[in-house]
């Protein structure tokens, strides 16, 4: 770089450089220009004043300009030439080595002297070669068609290079671009740059004849409008792999001029959509929804800034939010940020403005009391210690449900004092959370005066069919931005420049409509996107770099290491100066504030500027950043030692992980253990991991990849602890997929393994875990075995949720051997215990269990209360097990009552949950008590149809839970004899082998024997009762001793013994079943036509 080149860089204006060079302004001549001089070299007011006063203190100092500063190492997109003398060896030989120097040094000289002129540098002479680069160490931001100007002026001069040394002198030369490193890696630490584009420029020299130049395809693609060429297809190149395109270039096509900032410009219509669309919202007081569609920079934040300008003046409250892909850090994702805003709390805040805005929004009734859990998620704020356990039980998706509902609450009510208009830019980085939360937003604001605005790319657009049909009935716009009409990209420049220079319309036609890449070149930037910059963009971005003193390229540099958004204190510390301030990126507008924060003036500046970065500067960048935010925001953390290639980020993942997981945020903590497993290599950490997001994947229902991630924990050589975590957790998983069996033997794999220490936590898990698969599959004495195990060890060693947990299982085993009222008991203890510690997942998951105890105690009231609250806690928690069996509590007791429709409405809703977690007990379970209810109401063919199916459900996972009750309901819907009597006779062995849940020997007896007494059935309907008989004899249920009793008076009079003491007790029975909606017995008596006594 040039000592002039340098001084200007340095002000600020290497903008100017161009204008100095080609006037061949130098260190001795600058000190006498003056304003006039300044004005014919086309600079605006602005520079002139300031290169004067610049001037004016150089001529005051003996050494006016600072020496030119050495390049640092980084990545640039430059443009490469080679030019080379046609036949040069058989030249050199014909005409001597005197001759041969002079036609290289006059060859040279004017070849240099073009290669300058158009802002390039020699890099080196190889022979008859001239290698150039444009872009490097300075970048113009146009700089492949500087490369290719030059290459046509070195053409136009051969013809004087030729008279000169008297013969023909012609040369072919090559043209490529690309991203290269750039450093002082040459021959004596010089400058110089290395990468495939140097290669690819040298083999097209080789393939260019005489007076010809070869295009690279990203050289033809930059140059746009200016140059004509021909398409020579693709060339098979020496040293390079696949085929290359190519172009041969046949001339400039010259432009005009353009000039530079831009007003609001070529938006006219849209904009005349958009205030339509606030009058009607105002107006009309119903909201929608306008989403905004364009390519990167082609003028969407634009848009909305005057959309924001005429809706405040029309009395709109606006509120911006901003989604990024990178460095949001905490409480800046889109839906907390508009929360934010709402309430009007600063950004960043103390927590005691949050928590005064919370009280706030709860005493002005714009969220309700149950919805301030939610806000206090939102706002980052902890929970009261009474709300605490309810939300730390709740399942993630509720949690979810909650937040986007208290965030549509609070757009709601906002809207009442005044329109709000909601703009939300950069949809394409939204999670797919963010997505449905916004979602539930817009739905809520269709009685709304509120206009949402998003805006997004077309490539990577989240707003599909589904968002649009889940939004209704609100309604929604998408205006897709198109590039600008050329006259309307004139008159954008002709905002920064005169229009009739050439550097203007040049710029105007390089932008192609794009109204950020036209502005960004009038400033001699451009723009970038996503994760790819194209070349051009990049040499642009590359261009305002080299613009920066050097302390605001390193800062730069290093802020786009940090993300889209970034911390001042944060940037200070990556580069190592706690005084630098942002001034001079903002007077640049490459940065703006945003609170106490900065952002980049686009994500396109962003990524070019990242993209300047070598590989190993990047991972020292995002290792300090790491260091910064480990004590702030381990998320960030994580995300940076990842991005530092670092071997730490592992680690860092886990914690985070499990930082998330505590705070109940488990699609967060899924994702970063995740990631964090494909990052560890060390077994311990990467099982650590695994476990951690199977415990999340569980929290969020996905039991079948909990059970994956599991298993691939059991895959790596790890200690026995680890090993003995990772087997319960699988053993808790398969159990909750009905795969019971498989979790009894991992739960004896488990216990093979010697416990470490004081492990006291995972025995009692691991009986309590055997005790629960025990029970579904029938197991009695296991069963009770296993917990009251994990009871004594629990209560001995003051572990409160192993003993709610034990006394659970205790509930279940008593349940199991049909001790209904022990059971309830227990059960009873276990919500209790629950309760009092705010252990609400255990409290839940027995709630039904104390209903489904006391139907079989008659209590029928008591039992429909606790299917109730079970099935409405469930709800809530989105513990769907819970709803679900409270749901058929609710369902068998309405049915018991005659209530048939009412019962069918709540099986319906309960066979939908159980399809939608795959609990095949649960779905069998509602598909017979429906079929009761067919039978009943006289459809035998669709009862049949309904148990048919169940029994179905219930052979392929076992007879143990409900087949003797499914086999019954098939076999009373059945009009087949012998089919009925094969049924039964199957559900009688399972009965009388013991091998199967209690509940079947209570409901068997109680569907079957009135079916066996209208047949006449008189021994088949006595063993019915007396195998019941038997089964409650340790603890009689009154419901059962009511079938006993009935049966036996009825078998009684039915075989002829018929007195009148008989016929009253009958009379008696028939009353009493009445009484507690046993109506089959009671119907059974009055068949038999019993007189009145």
């Amino acid at each position: 770089m040039s000592d002039i080149a340098n001084w200007l860089r340095k002000l600020g204006l290497a903008d100017y450089v161009e204008q100095f060079e080609r006037e061949a302004i130098d260190v001795e001549t600058v000190g006498d220009l003056a304003e006039e001089d300044l004005r014919e070299l086309g600079l605006p007011m602005g520079p002139r004043k300031k290169l004067l006063r610049a001037i004016a203190a150089l001529n005051d100092k003996t050494d006016p300009l600072p020496p030119s500063e050495e390049p640092a190492e980084e990545r640039r997109q430059v443009a490469v030439l080679f030019s080379d003398i046609c036949g040069f060896t058989r030249l050199s030989a014909e005409i001597g080595a005197e001759e041969t120097h002079k036609l290289l040094a006059a060859y040279f000289a004017r070849a240099d002297a073009i290669i300058a002129s158009f802002g390039g540098t020699v890099d080196k002479h190889i022979g008859d070669s001239v290698m150039a680069i444009f872009g490097a160490p300075v970048a113009h931001g146009n700089d492949p068609e500087r490369a290719v100007r030059a290459a046509a002026a070195i053409q136009e001069i051969m013809p004087d290079v030729s008279t000169e040394v008297g013969r023909e002198v012609q040369v072919h030369i090559g043209v490529a671009s690309g991203q290269v490193v750039a450093s002082g890696a040459g021959g004596d630490g010089r400058y110089t740059v290395t990468g495939s584009s140097v290669n690819l420029a040298s083999r097209l020299t080789d393939r260019a004849g005489p007076d010809e130049i070869l295009l690279s395809d990203s050289v033809h693609d930059a140059l746009g409008g200016i140059a004509a060429a021909k398409d020579i297809g693709s060339l098979e190149l020496k040293g390079i792999v696949e085929p290359v395109r190519a172009w041969q270039f046949t001339g400039l096509i010259e432009a005009g001029s353009s000039g530079i900032d831009r007003p609001f410009v070529g938006r006219e219509a849209e904009l005349e959509q958009l205030s339509a669309a606030l009058d009607s919202c105002g107006g009309r007081r119903a909201g929608q929804v306008i989403l905004l569609r364009g390519e990167a920079g082609i003028g969407k934040t634009r848009l909305t800034e005057e959309v924001e300008r005429i809706a405040e003046r029309c009395g709109y409250a606006s509120h911006r939010v901003l989604i990024l892909d990178f460095g949001a850090g905490k409480g800046q994702d889109a839906p907390r940020a508009l929360v934010r805003s709402l309430l009007d709390i600063p950004s960043p805040s103390q927590k005691a403005e949050r928590v005064s805005a919370a009280e706030r929004a709860l005493a002005d009734g714009w969220v309700s009391p149950d919805q301030s859990l939610f806000l206090n998620d939102l706002l980052d704020l902890p929970q009261a210690a009474e709300q605490l356990a309810l939300y730390d039980a709740m399942e993630n998706s509720r949690r979810n449900q909650g937040k986007a509902e208290t965030l549509a609450a609070l757009v709601r009510a906002s809207s009442e004092a005044a329109p709000r208009l909601l703009l939300i830019e950069d949809m394409h980085w939204a999670e797919a959370l963010v997505v449905d939360q916004l979602a539930e937003l817009v739905r809520a604001i269709a009685d709304r005066p509120v206009l949402v605005v998003m805006t997004s790319r077309i490539e990577g657009d989240k707003i599909d069919a589904a968002w649009r049909a889940a939004i209704s009935p609100t309604p929604m716009a998408t205006l897709d931005l198109r590039p600008l009409l050329p006259g309307d990209s004139l008159k954008l420049a002709s905002e920064f420049f005169d229009v009739a220079s050439q550097f203007a319309r040049s710029c105007v036609e390089r932008a192609d409509g794009n109204p950020l890449f036209l502005e960004q070149l009038l400033r001699g930037a451009e723009a970038a996107t996503d994760n790819t910059v194209p070349g051009s963009v990049q040499s642009i971005v590359q261009a305002r770099l080299d613009a920066l003193d050097a302390i605001d390229k390193k800062s730069l540099q290093a802020a786009s290491a940090l993300g889209q958004r970034f911390d001042l204190e944060a940037l200070r510390h990556l580069i190592g100066d706690n005084s630098y301030t942002c001034s001079n990126l903002i007077e640049r507008h490459l940065v703006r504030p945003q609170g106490e924060m900065f952002l980049f003036a686009h994500a396109l500046v962003r990524e070019g500027v990242y993209g300047s970065l070598l590989t190993e500067r990047r991972r020292e960048l995002h290792r300090r950043a790491a260091d910064w935010y480990r004590e702030r925001d381990l998320v960030l953390a994580a995300e940076h030692l990842d991005r530092a290639d670092d071997e730490e980020a592992a680690g860092v993942y886990l914690a985070a992980a499990e930082a998330q997981s505590q705070t109940l945020n488990f699609n967060v903590a899924a994702r970063l253990a995740a990631r964090g497993l494909e990052l560890a290599e060390n077994d311990e950490i990467a099982v650590k991991l695994a476990c951690g997001l199977a415990e999340a994947q569980l929290s969020i229902g996905e039991t079948l990849s909990a059970i994956e991630s599991y298993r691939a924990a059991l895959q790596r050589q790890i200690n026995d602890g680890l090993r003995r975590s990772a087997l319960i957790g699988l053993a808790g998983a398969l159990r909750i997929a009905d795969r019971r069996e498989e979790a009894l033997e991992v739960l004896d794999r488990a216990d093979e393994i010697e416990i470490q220490g004081n492990d006291i936590g995972s025995r009692v898990q691991v009986h309590y875990l055997r005790g629960s698969a025990c029970f579904t599959l029938g197991r009695l004495d296991e069963c009770m075995s296993e917990h009251q195990r994990a009871l004594e060890l629990a209560r001995l060693n003051g572990l409160i949720q192993g003993e709610a947990q034990a006394l659970s299982g205790l509930g279940d085993a008593l349940y199991l051997s049909g001790r209904m009222r022990t059971a309830s008991e227990r059960f009873k203890a276990c919500v209790t215990l629950a309760q009092d510690h705010g252990l609400a997942r255990i409290e839940v998951a027995n709630l039904y269990m104390v209903g489904w105890t006391l139907m079989h105690l008659n209590d029928d009231d008591s039992a429909m209360s606790m299917g109730s609250a079970a099935e409405t806690m469930g709800t809530r928690l989105n513990h769907m097990r819970a709803a679900i069996s409270g749901c058929n509590v609710q369902a068998h007791i309405l049915r018991r009552r005659s209530e048939h429709g009412m019962s069918l409405e709540r099986l319906e809703k309960s066979l939908a949950w159980a399809r939608q977690i795959a609990a095949v007990n649960f779905e069998s379970d509602s598909l017979y008590d429906m079929a009761l209810n067919h039978l009943a109401l006289g459809d035998r063919e669709k009862a049949n149809r309904l148990a048919m199916e169940a029994l179905g459900l219930v052979r392929d996972v076992g007879l143990a839970f409900l087949g003797p009750t499914v086999l019954a309901v098939v076999a009373l819907s059945t009009d087949d004899a012998d089919e009925r009597r094969s049924l039964l006779d199957e559900a009688e062995a399972v009965l009388d082998s013991g091998q199967c849940v209690s509940h079947n020997q209570l409901y068997f007896p109680e569907e079957v024997i009135p079916d066996e007494l209208a047949r006449g059935a008189w021994d088949a309907a006595e063993r019915h009762a007396l195998r019941l008989a038997r089964y409650t004899a340790a603890e009689p249920l009154p419901r059962a001793s009511q079938i006993i009793e009935a049966t036996k008076e009825l078998v009684a009079w039915g075989r002829g013994h018929r007195t009148p003491e008989g016929a009253r007790r009958l009379q008696d029975i028939a009353a009493d079943a009445r009484a507690t909606n046993l109506n089959a017995f009671a119907e059974a008596v009055s068949s038999l036509g019993i007189p009145k006594t």
